[in-house]
């Protein structure tokens, strides 16, 4: 029997990446305003205090208009530098209609330089945070149970192929924890 190839994105199809997305990229955003001269402007989102894994889902039932804000930006997000980019224009007041848009005015008021060190910020700290508390890591980053379910039921039929930007381990470690073999 010939299997059938079923592609899937893991971030915002097999796993909701929505909350791993704004941690990061607003810590990352934080950081950079102090103590980088990319971003210059005084922050004002979550009173400016880096994210936790103990305090976000609090801080960010809080103050829900940021993370609705930073929502709205994840269709636009491709490179991980991206969503701190994102934080960035949230903390100006300014939206975007198109990810076109987005694009355009962060390559207008970055260089490829400036953009290269947020994205490389980003993917860092993004491993500093697997590496020292995985466990917490992998909440930021829940399954959707219905695709999940879907996916077993497609299992014995068809061949699973995923695509992501997150590092291999990451990945393995969690298939392991959502059911999903090598």
């Amino acid at each position: 029997m010939n299997k059938q190839l079923l592609a899937l994105d893991y971030d915002g199809v097999v796993l909701n990446s929505a909350f791993e997305k704004a941690f990061t990229g607003f810590n990352v955003y934080l950081k950079l305003t102090k103590c980088s001269d990319i971003f210059n402007k005084k922050v004002s989102l979550y009173d400016s205090i880096p994210l936790k894994f103990s305090d976000y889902q609090q801080r960010m039932t809080e103050q829900k208009f940021i993370f609705n804000s930073f929502y709205h930006f994840i269709p636009f997000i491709g490179k991980a530098a991206e969503n701190v980019f994102a934080y960035h224009y949230i903390n100006q007041d300014i939206s975007f209609p198109s990810k076109k848009e987005f694009r355009k005015r962060i390559q207008y008021d970055y260089s490829k330089q400036q953009f290269d060190h947020v994205h490389d910020s980003f993917k860092a700290a993004r491993k500093k945070l697997q590496d020292n508390d995985m466990i917490n890591f992998l909440k930021l980053c829940p399954p959707f149970h219905p695709t999940l379910g879907q996916l077993k039921i497609l299992a014995n039929q068809t061949r699973l192929f995923i695509c992501s930007n997150k590092d291999k381990d990451t990945i393995c470690t969690l298939n392991e924890r959502i059911g999903i073999k090598k």
